[in-house]
């Protein structure tokens, strides 16, 4: 499974989208972010951290689709070392939607 598909698995978990056919990996992930004490496993960033350190994460203004008047968010392009990517929306650093792109 891609890093990018996994990561969007974990925090489909983790913000409560967990339905029964959930990776295992995704469920013991998910499970690991929520037991670590300094982590926020509603913020994609932190999950990131924790899980992918050796990711790549890189800001840009939002350029497509529904772009709001909200100097607060920022979209952000995640490339793991699997080469697969993702993107994070994030509003006031707390990183709150994910795509696979």
């Amino acid at each position: 499974m891609e890093q990018a598909t996994l990561l969007s698995a974990v925090m489909d978990v983790l913000w409560g989208d967990e339905n029964d056919s959930a990776p295992k990996e995704a469920l013991a992930i998910a499970s690991y972010v929520k037991s670590h004490g300094r982590a926020n496993h509603d913020n994609v960033f932190d999950v990131l951290d924790i899980v992918w350190p050796d990711s790549t994460i890189t800001a840009r203004l939002p350029t497509s689709g529904e772009v709001r008047n909200d100097k607060s968010e920022v979209w952000f392009d995640v490339l793991f070392v699997d080469e697969s990517r993702c993107l994070v929306v994030a509003n006031r650093g707390i990183g709150s939607a994910i795509e696979v792109v």
